[in-house]
């Protein structure tokens, strides 16, 4: 009877620990999203039209003491950074590189709506329609 418990206790903390990555996961390819539909919107889209996040309602840094939900915006800008996809002036502005995107899209497979939601395209490994 213990070795029951103890086995149905473990695959409930596996079963959660699976629950709460692919959580994370979609949270984050969603504010990843956003933020491209938040550079969109503000129409910073090459270097001559940048703009600092500020001005655009983001920050570079998550805001502690935040109650609720995380803010996973961050996150996503420090991603599109390393990634090349947000790029920064000189004077401290950022654009949106939309060449750099299409690759990106093209190499993960992950496109937006116009919402800022994220959606599979077939092909793509998270795709449960599979391209032929």
């Amino acid at each position: 009877m213990d070795a029951v418990v103890l086995f149905v206790m473990l695959l409930v903390l596996v079963a959660t620990l699976y629950a709460s990555a692919r959580i994370s996961i979609y949270m984050t390819k969603r504010s990843i999203c956003k933020v491209v539909s938040i550079f969109r919107a503000n129409d910073a889209v090459d270097p001559p039209r940048a703009r600092p996040l500020e001005e655009m309602g983001l920050s570079d840094r998550p805001k502690f003491f935040n109650f609720g939900l995380r803010d996973y915006k961050p996150y996503a800008i420090h991603a599109l950074v390393k990634a090349q996809i947000i790029q920064a002036t000189f004077e401290g502005r950022y654009y949106l590189s939309e060449r750099e995107e299409k690759e990106l899209e093209q190499r993960t497979g992950l496109t937006c709506d116009v919402q800022g939601v994220p959606r599979n395209t077939p092909g793509s490994g998270n795709s449960k329609v599979k391209a032929r």
